[in-house]
């Protein structure tokens, strides 16, 4: 069989090569820390971003052209793919830096992951009612979603924000706000 190579630029390479160095010191270390127990909800969901971080840059990691991580004898971009992998690794790192990194009151921090919570219940509901609209995990979910917008709608910091844009989280559409969403 031949082999069929692309021609990539060098600063794709020293990039791809970077990637993957990270990636596999993050692996490293997510193994070498596994098992500590949590401390707070806070360090919980840190690692269990960064396991799903490393997951899903494994994956972006097998379909680049001239991985490290696996041999192929023809290079081809998916570009679709690498788009939506590489977006889905964005959204991570932004839910873990506002989770888990920025600094704010423990009312926001209450917020944000009660929010998360939220829009977690919206998404499975919708889920399931996709799967089976006559599915008894709707009911289930929209119980809990009930129960996290009430925890939610009495949270201080919630309360600082404008009342349409409280109306709006309420929804569960959105997974994150920032202290700058006041508005």
């Amino acid at each position: 069989m031949q082999t069929v190579k692309m021609s990539l630029s060098p600063q794709y390479l020293t990039t791809l090569q970077a990637f993957q160095t990270a990636l596999v010191e993050c692996i490293n270390a997510s193994r070498e820390y596994a098992g500590v127990p949590a401390r707070s909800s806070r360090h919980f969901l840190a690692s269990m971003f960064v396991t799903t971080f490393c997951t899903r840059a494994t994956s972006l990691s097998f379909i680049v052209p001239q991985s490290g991580f696996v041999r192929t004898t023809v290079d081809l971009w998916d570009y679709a793919s690498v788009a939506s992998l590489t977006r889905a690794l964005l959204e991570i790192r932004l839910l873990f830096y506002t989770t888990c990194v920025e600094q704010c009151s423990d009312d926001e921090i209450e917020a944000r992951l009660t929010l998360l919570h939220l829009n977690d219940c919206a998404n499975r509901k919708a889920l399931f009612r996709d799967i089976d609209d006559q599915s008894p995990q709707i009911a289930e979910f929209e119980h809990l979603a009930s129960t996290v917008r009430d925890k939610l709608s009495r949270n201080l910091f919630f309360l600082t924000l404008a009342p349409k844009r409280r109306k709006e989280l309420l929804k569960g559409r959105d997974a994150q706000f920032t202290s700058s969403s006041r508005k």
